[in-house]
């Protein structure tokens, strides 16, 4: 009995490190959000849309995203893009804990 405990506890072990593994080692492929949000906003915004030299955007809606290109003289090179890929943004940063 003892010897079928020891085993039972040396699987759950290795179990609960390939877990741990693997989880430590995949990253999830990004959304179309967060490729944009990259590409179009990080670089004033931050990495985690925190603020870097532009405010805080975190949970920014489609709506005060489109309102600040249109208004945000810094802004106005992000006026060509479309309200379907504001709103992939959007999305991207409604998934960030502020």
């Amino acid at each position: 009995m003892k010897k079928l405990v020891t085993v039972f506890l040396a699987v759950c072990l290795i179990l609960m490190l390939s877990s741990q593994y693997v989880t430590a080692t995949h990253k999830p492929k990004p959304t179309p959000g967060e490729k944009l949000y990259k590409a179009k906003c990080k670089s004033c915004h931050g990495k985690n849309a925190a603020g870097k030299f532009a405010p805080n955007i975190v949970g920014a809606t489609a709506e005060e995203i489109s309102a600040a290109i249109a208004s945000v003289e810094k802004m106005k090179k992000l006026k060509k893009l479309k309200s379907d890929k504001i709103a992939k943004i959007a999305e991207y940063l409604a998934t960030l804990v502020p």
